[in-house]
């Protein structure tokens, strides 16, 4: 283990807080990495260099001051980690007024450390957590090797596994990216039912893929209840729209399918705003295959000449919303069952194309879910 100076001064702040006395953190070599003053970082200090070699407090006065370089009065004292000495906690004050929180300062000083540790160990596990399941999504074939990593993470290839992806939408409601995030995963750990082969990883850009290992039966009602708790939370806590998709195939070693599965359940709950199964799409998976030229010329030959009267264009998508009830549009949309005919009329005269047949309603259909997907 080892002091680094954004932890030192991390630990400097926390102190700080405490008493108003001035905190240096000195490293193994000596030298000052951080301080409440700061022109003082960088300075070699000889009384803690002394703390570190007889592993012991060691107390400063103003006479002993003088004889050393860069030294105040006060004590300074070594820090351990593990029984190991990695460097020292110095208070700048009369070491007889300082001296009766100076123990508790590094036992406090010490836990900061040990908690620094542990979460950069655990930064590091999801590192390679994100990373060896980035990998595994993308992969045919499994060998060995891999099985073996996968071990060592805790990740029992043997295990089935079900993918379902979150989307936080960062892109409109610009939330703290971070402190969502950080809560999703807190979120996870605290609230979820899991085992201990259920994985969460961050997948960038407010996305997020769960590996739900799966037992012989798979209880899909209550998944859907654990999901639903999980969206209004983040929904209700963070305005924030929270779209879950959910793959289908089950799979162990290989989890490429279900992640694809996932993938395309999650682009339909964007639209949708509602936790999406994979195995209920139906039309959105012909769509979802469809190139954007092919949606773009689509839509010049069916809703271009009406995209720029949002007056026809809100008639024809509650119109269809209503199974074509032309009372339920009409009172829908507050107006009088005339002035429906007549915008459905205008429908029909600008885009050759008529509202109230069966072909005509499928093109419309078509052409208002391509315009939804931002073409």
């Amino acid at each position: 283990m080892q002091l680094f100076p954004a932890m030192a001064q991390k630990i400097v702040k926390e102190v700080s807080n405490v008493i108003t006395e001035q905190i240096i953190v000195v490293d193994k070599s000596g030298t000052i990495i951080a301080s409440s003053d700061e022109s003082r970082i960088g300075n070699f200090h000889e009384g803690a260099m002394k703390a570190l070699k007889q592993e012991k407090m060691i107390y400063i006065n103003a006479e002993q001051a003088k004889l050393m370089k860069n030294v105040k009065p006060g004590i300074n004292m070594p820090l351990y980690f593990d029984n190991i000495p990695i460097g020292v906690i110095g208070i700048t004050g009369e070491p007889e007024r300082v001296k009766s929180y100076a123990e508790l300062i590094r036992r406090m000083t010490e836990l900061l450390v040990k908690e620094a540790y542990h979460s950069e160990q655990l930064r590091s596990q999801a590192r390679g957590l994100e990373s060896f399941i980035y990998e595994w999504v993308n992969l045919d074939t499994i060998k060995d090797e891999f099985i073996e990593r996968g071990e060592i993470l805790g990740i029992k290839m043997t295990t089935p596994y079900l993918i379902t992806m979150f989307q936080l939408d960062i892109q409109t409601q610009k939330p703290n990216i971070q402190m969502v995030e950080r809560e999703m995963l807190e979120w996870f750990h605290r609230n979820f039912s899991m085992t201990k082969q259920d994985f969460l990883v961050n997948w960038g850009q407010g996305r997020f893929v769960l590996l739900k290992s799966i037992d012989q039966v798979f209880n899909r009602s209550y998944f859907t209840q654990q999901l639903t708790r999980w969206k209004n939370y983040f929904e209700e806590t963070f305005s924030v729209r929270f779209s879950i998709g959910v793959g289908k195939t089950i799979q162990s070693k290989t989890i490429g399918k279900s992640y694809l599965e996932a993938k395309k359940a999650l682009k339909a709950s964007e639209k949708k705003n509602s936790i999406v199964f994979y195995e209920d799409l139906i039309l959105e998976l012909l769509l979802q295959e469809i190139s954007l030229d092919a949606k773009k010329e689509f839509l010049s030959k069916t809703l271009m000449p009406i995209l720029e009267d949002d007056e026809l264009k809100e008639t024809l998508k509650i119109y269809l919303l209503e199974n074509q009830s032309m009372k339920k549009t009409a009172q829908r949309m507050h107006i009088h069952k005339n002035t429906l005919h007549y915008r459905l009329k205008q429908i029909k005269e600008k885009t050759g194309i008529d509202p109230k047949n069966t072909e005509g309603i499928v093109l419309f259909y078509l052409g208002l879910a391509f315009q939804s997907d931002d073409v």
